[in-house]
């Protein structure tokens, strides 16, 4: 791994052979445990002779001490300088080099991949400079379970009292929203507790009740919501109003 000095040096030494300003800046959206491609494509030349081809991927965003990615240096892939969190988790196209695509593939994604990318592409005519620059920002998101939407176990409360319904969802990512629906009407329910807790991995867990009399007319949602991956998560309940024949709550689950 670099030191955070020859990191710097690192990166002085491409500046040297030419920085200029990104000339793409794209968001990559891309779940915990999958293989995002970071796109970097320069289609303005046909054909790439690759012993005269460099391509660097780094860190852009300044946030970790070493930021060296991937490197391919005049047709060979040389990874002495990779940072120790991307090795072996990188993939270039090698097939494609010299049509001029320069895209990256980072496997098994984590939280801690949460940067913006550059993709620094230099060409040796008689000495090597940059021709294309590309920002890729990464986002990472988590929707791995469903919501668990669980009612009282045992005898129901007394005509008139409020049964307690709680709705549970773990391993969120980013900190995920939480509704109560009414879905008979489609009203919004004012929950009675919510607690977002993130855990030791990042992910986030959500606790949240609701007190509702039970009804047979009434089906009660517990909707997660996943902004960045524009997801909901839905789990109803329909409450069986038969408490008053047998005691007993029954609420019936319904995912959507």
């Amino acid at each position: 791994m670099l030191s955070g000095s020859s990191s710097g040096l690192w990166l002085l030494f491409l500046c040297a052979l030419g920085c200029v300003i990104a000339e793409e800046d794209k968001k990559v959206i891309s779940t915990i445990g999958s293989t995002a491609e970071l796109t970097c494509i320069y289609p303005q030349e046909k054909k790439f002779i690759l012993n005269k081809l460099r391509v660097f991927w780094q860190i852009a965003d300044g946030s970790k001490l070493c930021s060296v990615v991937h490197t391919f240096n005049s047709g060979h892939e040389n990874q002495s300088e990779q940072c120790a969190d991307f090795r072996n988790r990188t993939r270039l196209f090698q097939d494609k080099l010299e049509n001029g695509i320069f895209s990256l593939l980072l496997l098994n994604v984590s939280l801690r991949d949460e940067h913006t990318y550059r993709c620094i592409v230099q060409k040796k005519d008689v000495v090597f400079r940059v021709i294309h620059n590309a920002d890729v920002t990464l986002k990472v998101a988590a929707n791995n379970s469903l919501p668990v939407l669980s009612e009282p176990t045992g005898n129901c409360p007394d005509i008139g009292e409020k049964v307690t319904l709680s709705c549970n969802y773990s391993q969120g990512y980013p900190e995920p929203n939480i509704y109560w629906i009414n879905r008979t009407d489609n009203s919004s329910l004012h929950p009675s507790s919510l607690k977002i807790i993130q855990d030791n991995d990042g992910t986030y867990s959500v606790f949240s009740t609701l007190k509702i009399e039970p009804n047979s007319d009434i089906k009660v949602g517990c909707i997660i919501e996943n902004e960045l991956l524009q997801q909901n998560l839905t789990v109803l309940c329909k409450l069986l109003n038969i408490w008053q024949i047998t005691g007993v709550c029954v609420c019936l689950h319904v995912y959507l």
